[in-house]
């Protein structure tokens, strides 16, 4: 286990990382078309209104320390360059996107790319359900564990973002009810996940994990992850393009919990602003305001939380 493991200070995630769901159901491109250099520019001008976005909520009550951008290299470059100089916390993705088995993005290059910018955290997104198999497959399995070994040498904290997609016989037992699923069976498959992780030497800092609807799903959750000496390792919310109730339902509860450490939410807070900016509806200004806003909302939602219980 590295000796420095784990991030226990608030992290509130701006996460903007996506690419195959904004090019295929907002610039409605097939799935694996390349983009035209046209697609490309408007890939970046949209990444560009969600990092304004973000710095807006800096300016407004969300305090630098605490904040982060997730962002991927491809459309987001001039963003990493940026948030890097001005000293904002920074995720870099490391994941091909629109896979369902993790590899790299640049291959065994991914370090080189790390190394460019020196973000505080390498992200990885991982789709597995531990009931679907025994294990990750041993490709995934060397990837990460040499994704670990990378960050312990380079001192970067590692983010692992963790989707649990249903078995059909997990959806047949809750009579295909999607959120039956997620209140009756995830929260057991996300402790063992993370055990199966942790027990493969695939040690995250951050866990990145879909909301949980009680207290005592999270506080099992976390006692996993902080398991065995791991005591500073946290766990942040993700958003998972649910609607603002949900996803406030999900801070709420995981804010009462020590451990939880904030949030990493993306589509929920940019994805409207962005379509109504795409469509001709609203100026760039509103975007920015509108992105930053939804950011600065949800930052309060959890941190009110937080300072009541402290």
């Amino acid at each position: 286990m590295p000796n420095t493991l784990g991030y226990d200070q608030p992290l509130f995630i701006l996460a903007f990382d996506q690419r195959a769901s904004i090019l295929e159901k907002l610039l409605q491109l097939s799935p694996g078309q390349t983009p035209s250099p046209e697609v490309a520019d408007q890939m970046e001008r949209f990444k560009t209104a969600i990092y304004e976005g973000f710095r807006y909520a800096l300016a407004h009550g969300v305090p630098q320390a605490e904040a982060a951008i997730l962002v991927d290299e491809q459309y987001g470059h001039a963003i990493l360059h940026d948030a890097v100089f001005h000293g904002f916390t920074v995720a870099l993705t490391t994941e091909k996107t629109g896979q369902h088995e993790f590899d790299f993005e640049y291959g065994d290059e991914f370090t080189s790319h790390l190394l460019k910018y020196r973000p505080t955290f390498a992200k990885v997104l991982v789709r597995h359900n531990p009931e679907a198999g025994d294990a990750l497959n041993v490709h995934e399995h060397a990837k990460l564990v040499r994704l670990r070994e990378f960050c312990d040498r380079e001192n970067f904290k590692l983010l692992v973002e963790l989707i649990l997609p249903p078995t059909d016989a997990q959806l047949a037992w809750v009579g295909n009810d999607l959120a039956r699923y997620d209140r009756e069976i995830r929260p057991a498959l996300e402790i063992k996940l993370v055990k199966q992780f942790q027990n493969a030497g695939i040690e995250a800092d951050v866990w990145k994990i879909e909301g949980l609807t009680s207290a005592e799903q999270y506080r099992a959750l976390v006692g996993q992850v902080q398991s065995g000496g791991r005591d500073k390792v946290g766990v942040a919310v993700l958003g998972r393009a649910a609607s603002d109730e949900q996803v406030e339902e999900w801070l709420r509860v995981g804010a009462g919990v020590d451990g939880v450490i904030g949030f990493a939410v993306g589509r929920t807070i940019f994805w409207e602003p962005i379509a109504r900016y795409h469509q001709g509806s609203q100026t760039w200004e509103q975007t920015v305001e509108q992105i930053g806003e939804h950011y600065l909302h949800f930052y309060r939602v959890f941190s009110n939380i937080k300072s009541k219980k402290s």
